[in-house]
């Protein structure tokens, strides 16, 4: 059952039902209060058995959509390496595994099946001891003519009627729980702190100078970065090579605000990064990560995205050029209107990464931070990519990882090497 129907339309059955017990109750009690009030005091056995019910069927729901879940990232992974699966021959390997997410899956779907089904005769069982503890206890008034047998006959047609309705709020509240336990992930998100999209400062997105002082940051035990101190400068161009895993991406996610839970104090300027509410600071920056990110949509669209001035076709075709991506698009068939298929397997490698280039260059964002952007290009356009850069650091500071140990590629003197080995 879903969250809609539980809170749209057996909402509605549960508050009829629910006046309708009111109802009858109150009819009970004018006819009998002593019966009525045992009746009333047997009721607590029922939400005593609800409550542990209630509690197993929300866990075992959580238990559910998490396994769910996993089929689904497992599916959407395997799918996205087709190719590997194939070449490699890993059949049988997968199979397997998706036989265990599967089985783990329909065990959980079957324990939720056995509590319902161990759910429902117990309610049933309670309500026949109830009901024939109150006829006997009705009978025992009649014989000690407290109560007459009419009264005694109404109140059993009366009584009759609340049964199927107490059913009904039962099984719903078990409706709810399982509800709740399946909503468990996005009821975490919703208590999230909510980002502000709003200015605090009065930055005038000028950045000259960004420093970086006694930077620390830790994930599950393991020192990522440790006490790092680093000045970079409008003008430069700060090449940032490491070891894989020194730090090197760490620091830039850390740098455009995807990062938390640092130590330490990062300075725009004169302007501490708390100052800055995550959006302000966020739109500071034009981030080129290593898993290129493309729009399933034209590349037109891709390249002017996140833009907030209008860019005429020139603008875009000049930016192209810079990247030397414009000889490709001219050469696709619907050229700047082309679409981009799911996961983008329509364009190579390289392509990709000069269009996020490309994107990059028509944002002019005061801060350039590139994550092995030259990794995937053919000598040409890494040579016309290092020019761009260069370009770019005339207005900006460009902070970029690479795994080349030198500054050859550039001709421009305002190069910089900050080497991570030392930091570690």
């Amino acid at each position: 059952m879903n969250i809609t129907r539980i809170f749209s339309e057996e909402l509605s059955t549960f508050l009829t039902n629910l006046f309708s017990v009111i109802v009858s109750l109150t009819f009970l009690f004018v006819i009998n209060k002593t019966l009525t009030l045992y009746l009333i005091c047997t009721l607590p056995i029922l939400v005593i058995v609800m409550l542990p019910i209630g509690k197993v069927m929300k866990r075992v729901s959580s238990k559910s959509q998490e396994a769910t879940a996993n089929l689904s990232s497992y599916y959407s992974n395997r799918l996205s390496i087709i190719k590997l699966i194939k070449t490699l021959s890993t059949y049988n390997v997968e199979r397997k595994h998706n036989y265990s997410l599967l089985k783990k899956l329909f065990d959980i779907e079957l324990h939720k099946i056995k509590v319902l089904s161990f759910f429902e005769p117990i309610m049933n069982l309670l309500l026949f001891v109830n009901i024939f503890g109150i006829l006997f206890f009705g009978y025992y008034l009649m014989e000690n003519n407290v109560m007459k047998s009419g009264d005694m006959f109404a109140y059993i047609l009366y009584l009759f009627q609340i049964i199927n309705p107490i059913v009904s709020i039962t099984s719903y509240w078990t409706e709810v729980q399982r509800a709740i336990g399946a909503s468990d992930r996005i009821l975490k998100i919703n208590k999230e702190q909510e980002e502000v999209f709003t200015v605090d400062t009065a930055y005038n997105n000028v950045a000259q100078k960004v420093k970086i002082n006694d930077l620390n940051f830790t994930i599950e035990n393991k020192q990522i970065i440790n006490s790092i101190s680093l000045n970079f400068y409008k003008g430069y161009i700060y090449n940032i090579i490491g070891e894989s895993g020194c730090g090197k991406s760490t620091l830039l996610n850390i740098l455009a605000g995807l990062n938390t839970g640092y130590t330490g104090n990062i300075y725009l300027d004169d302007f501490d990064k708390e100052q800055f509410s995550k959006y302000e600071w966020r739109s500071l920056f034009s981030y080129i990560t290593q898993d290129l990110q493309i729009l399933e949509d034209t590349i037109y669209n891709n390249l002017i995205y996140g833009i907030d001035e209008t860019k005429n076709i020139e603008e875009v075709r000049a930016a192209c050029e810079m990247t030397n991506s414009l000889f490709f698009i001219q050469n696709l068939k619907n050229g700047f209107n082309t679409q981009i298929s799911p996961d983008s397997i329509n364009l190579s490698i390289g392509q990709k990464q000069r269009l996020v280039l490309t994107r990059a260059f028509l944002q002019k964002k005061p801060i350039i931070l590139l994550d092995e952007v030259t990794s995937n290009l053919d000598k040409e356009s890494h040579k016309y990519i290092i020019k761009s850069i260069e370009e770019l650091a005339q207005t900006s500071i460009v902070l970029n990882v690479t795994h080349r140990h030198d500054k050859n590629d550039f001709s421009n003197s305002n190069v910089k090497l900050i080497d991570f080995r030392q930091f570690n």
